[in-house]
């Protein structure tokens, strides 16, 4: 008898900003699945938003690379990318593994 593989999604939770453009800024991102959490965040003297923005999506795809998620979710989880910014996220739907 096969047993069931639970799917559980995984929810990134990205944003990055700088004040001034160029100027001091930093990302911040939420991994979660299921009962699981993880935060990450890191600043920069000399950035820009956009830099920032995309720093914290990179960031967070390479936490789940370095946990050997990232193999895994491509069969059998999906990774719900959730940013204010919707380019960020066209951007993260073309990554490759």
């Amino acid at each position: 008898m096969k047993h069931a593989v639970m799917k559980t999604e995984i929810t990134m939770y990205t944003d990055g900003s700088s004040r001034g453009n160029p100027g001091p800024g930093g990302y911040g991102v939420i991994l979660m699945s299921g009962k699981h959490r993880k935060e990450l965040a890191q600043g920069f003297q000399h950035t820009t938003n956009n830099r920032m923005e995309l720093m914290a999506v990179i960031a967070g795809l390479q936490a789940l690379k370095k946990k050997r998620i990232a193999y895994y979710s491509l069969l059998r989880q999906p990774i719900c990318c959730k940013s204010h910014q919707r380019r960020m996220v066209t951007k993260m739907a073309g990554y490759k593994f």
